[in-house]
């Protein structure tokens, strides 16, 4: 009996511990690439950072949970964990070097220009209980950012009893404690706090089932060479889409990065589900992109993301594997982008047995407008004026019509409501 269960037990793991199956191609939405934001725990959140300050053109906000500075740790795991994740008081870490270093790497086109930095908003997060990545380590994260935009725009969170974790109101573990898998309740919701200083006032958050999906997307096709576990990724990421931007409409990215041994191989869809993040996102037209660390060995025993050079000397850089490959995956999210609302008033203007005439109202910065037949491209193009003749149609015949903007990016934005017309 204690054989069959032992085996049980195995089998069990080992279905946890599979990657996602049936990854789908990760799509392009309506999404502003001007509204990207960024968000980690533990070496997610020094991956958070790298990110931030590497494609500071791209992000427009951070939030680190239990992270130290850029380039801490120099690529030297032993460096790191001593002086970074250790230290006793902030200054221990030599955060001027840092500074230095950001700014030669800048100047030599390997990061993008720290300046980028002044407009935007960060958020910190440390426990007072937290041993693996001791308050230090965030203070000095702190001290840095202090370098490139003003105190206003640091929102430092370290007043809690709080063990080593990212913190959400779905968490299962109790605030003061370090265990898997790492998501701690602690009677806050640093979700919307970070969330709103990233885009404002917010919508309430869903309080109910969601209304979108979680898709596995592969991430494997955004790695250099497509060698996910050569970099120590898993072959899919997961993304979180909102029913509105399913349909279309315009949204926003938000990235989060789980920690170590956090990710779907060591705690299944954990911290994709009940990070907080989702409820926010679903009535506030955000995407979100989850991306996916794997264990390898002997370099990343752990499942992190890479703070300390396993992947190469780039890892922090623009080109790092890791770093690139997130990019590439937000290009792609963003590649949909259509400055354009849906059409409205749309209407038939004329119906005969074999045509259909449609006019709506026009919409503001639109180049053309792309109308659909029962859901499919009607006409052999774009139309540039906002009224369409469908012609050839069979008689005494039902047909629903939807019309898109189309934006000057060549970008179609969402759909109007759908008209449905008779034919005589």
């Amino acid at each position: 009996m204690t054989d069959v269960r032992s085996a049980f037990l195995a089998m069990a793991v080992a279905a946890l511990a599979a990657p996602a199956t049936f990854a789908e191609s990760l799509a392009r939405y309506n999404a502003d690439p001007s509204q990207v934001t960024v968000s980690g725990i533990s070496s997610g959140a020094i991956m958070a950072v790298q990110m931030h300050v590497a494609y500071s053109a791209t992000f427009q906000g951070v939030a680190a949970f239990a992270g130290h500075p850029y380039y801490c740790g120099k690529g030297d795991l032993a460096v790191g964990m001593a002086t970074c994740a250790q230290a006793l008081t902030a200054a221990e870490i030599n955060v001027p070097e840092l500074v230095a270093i950001t700014r030669d790497w800048a100047s030599r086109g390997w990061i993008d220009d720290p300046a980028n930095l002044a407009r935007q908003k960060v958020y910190l997060f440390s426990g007072k209980l937290d041993q693996t990545v001791r308050p230090a380590a965030t203070e000095a994260t702190r001290d840095y950012y202090l370098n490139f935009t003003s105190a206003a725009n640091i929102t430092w969170k370290g007043d809690l009893d709080a063990g080593h974790g990212w913190i959400s109101p779905l968490g299962k573990v109790l605030c003061p404690l370090q265990q898997s898998p790492y998501i701690n309740d602690c009677q806050i919701d640093p979700q919307e706090t970070f969330l709103t200083l990233f885009y404002g006032p917010l919508q309430p958050k869903r309080t109910g089932a969601l209304s979108g999906i979680f898709r596995p997307v592969s991430q494997a096709e955004f790695i250099p060479g497509g060698a996910a576990a050569a970099m120590s990724v898993d072959e899919n990421a997961w993304l979180y889409v909102p029913a509105a931007c399913e349909r279309g409409e315009l949204c926003k990215v938000h990235v989060s990065y789980h920690g170590c041994a956090m990710g779907y191989q060591s705690i299944g869809d954990a911290f994709v589900r009940t990070s907080g993040i989702n409820e926010w996102a679903d009535t506030n037209r955000i995407i979100v992109l989850y991306p996916q660390a794997i264990r390898t060995y002997p370099l990343n025993g752990s499942g992190c993301w890479d703070w300390y050079a396993y992947t190469g000397p780039d890892f922090a850089k623009k080109n790092g594997a890791q770093m690139l490959m997130s990019k590439r995956m937000i290009d792609r999210i963003t590649s949909g982008f259509a400055p354009v609302a849906a059409p409205s008033q749309v209407q038939a203007t004329n119906v005969s047995a074999q045509n259909v005439k449609l006019a709506w109202a026009p919409v503001s910065g639109a180049a053309g407008y792309r109308v659909y037949r029962d859901g499919a491209a009607a006409g052999e193009g774009p139309v540039t004026s906002p009224e369409f003749s469908d012609h050839a149609l069979q008689r005494n015949t039902t047909y629903r019509y939807s019309v898109r903007a189309v934006a000057p990016n060549g970008n179609q934005g969402p759909p109007s409501e759908e008209v449905t017309v008779t034919t005589r």
